[in-house]
């Protein structure tokens, strides 16, 4: 079968986790059919003073390939304001700029679909709240063509409930979710087959104890209670309330080891925090390796990677109990702990510090779950399972 992802960003080794999500359903799919992608060749935005919101030009080539996966990507168009800014306007005109017209969009990506649409056997788009996709639908709804939505859906954020991308999801013939909050939510208002294709992680990656000391010393943590959070520095993923309630735990032996790529710029203002910045995956296992707990109360998650791979180390998780993705994920007291404030965050980082056998139940348990529901396998099965049922 030939199958066509389109999608606005899509390359190797990005910390985007949607992006990685992406990366691996296409190795999936590349297993037993030819998978082919139509990107932009933009990792990143910026706006211009004029408050032009600009989709840079990362990657130089036009085609490509990532494993078995051809990968053509093309240029994108500007959205352009009409008039000049001032300095005092011009970061909330961005922000309503980005917000409102929500691009990339690509005029050459589009003719290219106009002209190949009738090549492919399954045509998937994928993700919010990138209009690129409502663009792609028209296209394929006017030429009578059928195709998927994987919508990497954020029930909390309002950017992925704009009314272009309810049309987006009206007009396929079938929605890909990776949790059971939002397969049931698509499910009650769409009418249509919503299938929950979860995801999978590979195995973790078995550190020496030396490497693991080495680790420790070398970023001060020897000795310490570590609690990992790896997620980007940015307002959504809510980073700040987890570095808030340091102040509560009094012990200086617990320290909170942050590792995500730097958005918002802030200071990290607190002796108990160890921050990275854009860790390599090397770095990045030797953390797991090397904590005692998970903590991610990202506000909006379209499924939670970062438990899995958590899990795949054995290690215990705390997730945000208003994320609808996170808490239908985590089973609360099982393998991990569900809360929503700084005080009910250091009770559950108080209870796994001062009961070793229970963190590590909850560890194992959720080790058991990556093994039995979040493999490779598991994942290829009923990924092609679901695909012949629409």
């Amino acid at each position: 079968m030939k199958i066509l992802l389109i999608t606005p960003f899509f390359y190797e080794n990005s910390k985007l986790g949607s992006v990685k999500y992406l990366m691996k359903l296409c190795e999936i799919l590349s297993d037993d059919n030819e998978v082919t992608v139509f990107t932009t060749k933009s990792k990143s935005i910026s706006f211009s003073k004029s408050g032009s919101a600009v989709w840079n030009k990362d990657i130089n080539e036009t085609e490509g390939k990532i494993g078995k996966i051809t990968v053509k990507r093309f240029e994108t168009k500007r959205n352009v304001a009409l008039f000049t800014l001032t300095p005092k306007i011009l970061e909330r005109f961005c922000d309503w700029f980005y917000y409102n017209k929500i691009g990339p969009l690509s005029n050459q990506l589009e003719l290219a679909l106009k002209k190949e649409h009738c090549n492919y056997d399954l045509i998937i788009l994928s993700y919010f709240p990138f209009k690129i996709i409502y663009s792609c639908a028209r296209i394929l709804k006017k030429n009578k063509k059928d195709y998927l939505v994987i919508p990497l859906y954020h029930h909390n954020d309002p950017t992925h409930s704009k009314k272009f991308l309810k049309k987006t999801l009206a007009w396929s013939s079938g929605i890909l979710e990776l949790n059971e909050f939002s397969k049931n939510l698509f499910s009650k208002i769409y009418k249509k087959n919503v299938f929950n294709i979860k995801g999978f992680v590979p195995r973790a990656i078995m550190h020496s104890e030396k490497e693991v000391n080495d680790f420790k010393r070398k970023n001060g943590l020897s000795g310490k209670f570590i609690i990992l959070m790896v997620n980007r520095k940015e307002p959504s993923k809510n980073y700040e309330l987890v570095i808030n309630s340091l102040k509560y735990i009094k012990n200086p032996n617990v320290t909170l080891l942050f590792i995500g790529e730097d958005i918002d710029k802030k200071k990290i203002n607190s002796e108990k925090v160890v921050y990275i910045n854009n860790a390599s995956d090397q770095i990045l296992s030797l953390a797991y390796s090397a904590s005692d707990v998970l903590c991610n109360i990202s506000l909006n998650e379209s499924f939670g990677l970062v438990f899995l791979e958590a899990w795949s180390y054995g290690l215990a998780v705390i997730g945000n109990r208003n994320c609808e993705a996170v808490s239908c994920l985590i089973k609360n007291g099982v393998d991990g702990f569900l809360c929503n404030n700084e005080k009910e965050l250091v009770e559950k980082i108080f209870f796994l510090k001062n009961n070793q056998e229970a963190k590590k139940n909850m560890g194992l348990a959720g080790r058991q779950r990556v093994k039995n529901e979040f493999n490779r396998g598991v994942y290829k099965k009923n990924l092609c399972g679901y695909l012949l049922q629409i």
